[in-house]
């Protein structure tokens, strides 16, 4: 009987904290506007296959697009900002099946603050009178404006997602990578729809990765 007390006295502090926890987890999102998270379950790595894919193929089709019907004169910026576009819609669909509100709001920031940083860049590259190539200025600037945006949504929901920029830009740079190197072994012949998947699965790679590992930090704080 002495043990079956003490197992129960033991156990009651646990579930207070826990009781705790629940409630300061309901109470920050509240705050933030946002319902409270779901649990990915045991479908956690079929949403990183999603994620994966979703990317891929958006930035496939936009590669494909720019290439295809735009030529040399503006196939970059269209393939970039229509590649990045359907990548981050891509990946929004697959946050909805957690959380939809917070996939609305990944979308709609994403995009917008990569297709201003595009413009911004192409812009700056422009009143520099050709003396930066418009390319990594604009991409650069894209990269940076939307992996803040991404983390201004992230960071109502877990913590320590204050490195989630770090992320998109070593995302960037493991695709371009490898895009590159295909080139290289190629000849430097044009990849089209072919270089975007190979970004696009770099990106796809590297954030679904960090995506996972947040997912099992603990939800929501205010705090960063």
């Amino acid at each position: 009987m002495v043990g079956l007390e003490a197992r129960v006295t033991s156990s009651v502090p646990s579930r207070v904290g826990s009781q705790a926890a629940d409630r300061s987890t309901k109470s920050n999102c509240a705050r933030s506007g946002l319902p409270p998270s779901r649990p990915l379950a045991g479908g956690a790595k079929l949403l990183w296959l999603g994620w994966l894919l979703a990317t891929s193929l958006g930035w496939a089709v936009g590669w494909f697009v720019g290439a295809t019907f735009y030529g040399e004169t503006f196939g970059g910026f269209v393939s970039g900002g229509l590649g990045g576009s359907l990548g981050w819609i891509g990946q929004a669909a697959i946050l909805s099946v957690v959380e939809r509100r917070l996939s609305v709001y990944w979308a709609l920031s994403s995009v917008a603050f990569w297709l201003a940083g595009l413009g911004l860049g192409m812009a700056l590259s422009f009143l520099a009178a050709g003396t930066v190539h418009p390319t990594p200025v604009a991409i650069g600037l894209g990269v940076l404006l939307t992996g803040v945006s991404q983390w201004l949504v992230l960071r109502s929901r877990v913590r320590r997602a204050g490195w989630w920029p770090i992320v998109l830009v070593l995302g960037f740079v493991v695709g371009g990578s490898a895009v590159s190197i295909v080139r290289l072994i190629s000849g430097g012949a044009v990849l089209g729809g072919l270089g975007g998947a190979i970004l696009g699965t770099g990106i796809g790679l590297t954030t679904g990765l960090a995506v996972m590992r947040l997912r099992r930090g603990q939800r929501v704080s205010r705090q960063t």
